[in-house]
């Protein structure tokens, strides 16, 4: 049985498609899956950053963005552990109405160097207030600074 030019070029297009479309989406399945294992213990959320992937910010809402090193980050305890965890609690207790949020920005190994691109990197999260937690990775001596800045780098970005 023949296959006709049309029904060959058909068929040659849907295997090219197909072999393309179904590895992607199997990639991207497996990558929010695993984002999903490891977001509470030891990882970052889908968009790059450690803690609940926020919404739209509420009226009256008051968002910090905290940013600094693997202390901001929480490195070694659960994201609610973590430093802008705890002072997003502190700060609910005191305001009336509107919640305040702290979104977690910070990363292993961060250097000062690195603030300006993450706050570029996520500026869509409306933050009303930046709070820079750095210090101990900037401490070189005699070496030279920490130009450190891996979410930068990261393909989740």
């Amino acid at each position: 049985m023949a296959l006709t030019r049309r029904k060959f070029v058909v068929f040659a297009a849907v295997a090219v498609v197909l072999s393309v479309l179904v590895p992607l989406v199997v990639a991207l399945a497996a990558d929010l899956y695993l984002h999903r294992r490891a977001e509470r213990s030891a990882g970052l959320n889908r968009w790059g950053y450690r803690g609940p992937v926020v919404g739209r910010k509420q009226p009256g809402e008051l968002r910090v963005a905290m940013l600094g090193g693997s202390t901001a980050f929480g490195y070694g305890v659960t994201w609610d552990e973590a430093i802008p965890a705890l002072l997003e609690r502190r700060l609910n207790e005191q305001r009336s109405g509107a919640p305040a949020r702290v979104i977690n920005l910070g990363f292993n190994n961060e250097g000062a160097y690195s603030f300006l691109p993450t706050l570029q990197d996520f500026e869509y999260l409306d933050y009303d207030v930046v709070a820079l937690y750095e210090g101990y990775n900037d401490l070189s001596g005699d070496q030279a600074p920490n130009p450190r800045a891996l979410p930068e780098a990261s393909a989740t970005l």
